[in-house]
């Protein structure tokens, strides 16, 4: 694995650093495998009925089955999504590939949402994303990632925007209202693809450790190991570091 210049330098202050400090600044100074690594296929299954795709909300979460729960004055319309509850600024990816439909991108104005027309013909729609600038409530920030604007050819997996509070979500916590269509625009319950997608992701989770031993002073060295987990975007877990001798 190709080691980073600065590690000679890291490791000179160990005895300085708690063990927590030491690994954390050594992981940072390794050369990462690439993000979405363990690719998933996306697409409906006939045979398991279920629409897989990529976890829209990469981060904290949690969501519960609110299809067709009340919403307005006197219960006048239906829910017809899920809502993902998240911190503000929690990225939102693709579920699929697809192009950007319609979007809302007035900012300080009509924002922050978007549709995404898959290239199988499905859709899902972003609604929500965040609008304001870091530590307000402004409405006038801005909820994509660099790039995204109608007609953009997207990735499952890319990253899109943020989780927010924008439109009708201002007086409730941040989260992201998702929605998935058939190809004829009938609106589905996204719950049970939502809960398939993240069982997915449990289920191609790819891991790989490594180790290594630098020699700090001519008998004392530092020994190191930890396990890089892609799940879809890396994470390290250290396994533990020692001096020896």
């Amino acid at each position: 694995m190709q080691k980073a210049c600065s590690i000679k330098e890291l490791l000179l202050v160990a005895g300085r650093l708690s063990t927590v400090g030491v690994l954390t600044i050594f992981m940072a100074s390794l050369v990462a495998p690439a993000a979405g690594a363990a690719e998933t296929a996306t697409g409906w299954s006939e045979e398991t009925g279920i629409y897989d795709m990529i976890f829209p909300v990469d981060g904290d979460n949690r969501y519960h089955d609110t299809w067709g729960a009340c919403r307005g004055p006197r219960c006048s319309r239906r829910h017809e999504g899920t809502d993902i509850m998240a911190d503000k600024m929690t990225p939102i990816v693709a579920v699929a590939s697809g192009t950007v439909g319609w979007i809302q991108d007035e900012q300080g104005g009509k924002c922050c949402a978007l549709a995404i027309d898959h290239d199988d013909g499905w859709r899902t729609w972003y609604i929500h994303m965040n609008n304001d600038t870091p530590g307000t409530d402004n409405g006038r920030g801005w909820g994509f990632a660099p790039g995204i604007t109608s007609g953009v050819h997207v990735e499952a997996g890319q990253l899109i925007g943020y989780v927010g509070d924008s439109g009708n979500a201002e007086t409730t916590p941040p989260h992201l209202h998702f929605e998935l269509q058939r190809p004829d625009g009938t609106e589905i319950n996204p719950y049970d693809h939502l809960r398939q997608a993240e069982a997915s992701a449990l289920d191609t989770v790819t891991s790989f450790t490594g180790e290594y031993t630098y020699k700090v002073l001519s008998d004392v060295s530092i020994w190191a190991a930890w396990t890089y987990v892609v799940w879809p975007t890396m994470r390290v877990f250290p396994r533990g570091w020692r001096a020896v001798s």
